[in-house]
């Protein structure tokens, strides 16, 4: 009875830790979101399609971010954390592109049509990513070498 009660207060201690840590990071996103949209509300106000996008956008990002951070915390010291790492990157990767409609951004201004392409920096982000991918799988190769403690 008493090992059952341990592994319950284990499991309620990681789930208070990873909730403090993800609701820390939840109070960092907002307060970035505070800053974002009162440093582009100029730009809101004469493109309100473009607010409602950005916002979207962010708040998918925010969310999924929290998630996995909620998560990976709480698989801390299992095979699990890993592959969450991994489908975190491998998320990130697909959501830069089709966020970013694979690296070009198109804007009308009335009749002027403005195109920026940002490819490169596209490439960087996800090579970074392809990196973090390549780091998680070294990571669970290793713990799954480990000998179990007993």
């Amino acid at each position: 009875m008493s090992e059952a009660k341990r592994n319950r207060r284990k499991l309620v201690n990681k789930i208070v830790k990873a909730t403090a840590v993800t609701a820390i990071y939840g109070a960092v996103w907002f307060i970035i979101w505070l800053l974002l949209s009162s440093f582009l509300e100029p730009i809101f106000r004469q493109f309100p399609t473009l607010s409602q996008q950005f916002s979207t956008l962010y708040q998918v990002l925010a969310y999924v971010s929290l998630f996995f951070s909620f998560a990976t915390r709480i698989s801390e010291g299992t095979i699990y954390k890993y592959i969450l790492i991994i489908i975190r990157s491998f998320f990130i990767i697909v959501y830069i592109f089709c966020s970013t409609n694979f690296g070009v951004f198109t804007m009308n201004f009335g009749g002027l049509n403005f195109t920026v392409e940002f490819i490169p920096l596209l490439a960087i982000l996800v090579a970074i990513n392809l990196l973090s991918i390549a780091g998680g799988i070294i990571q669970a190769i290793e713990f799954a070498a480990q000998t179990p403690e007993e």
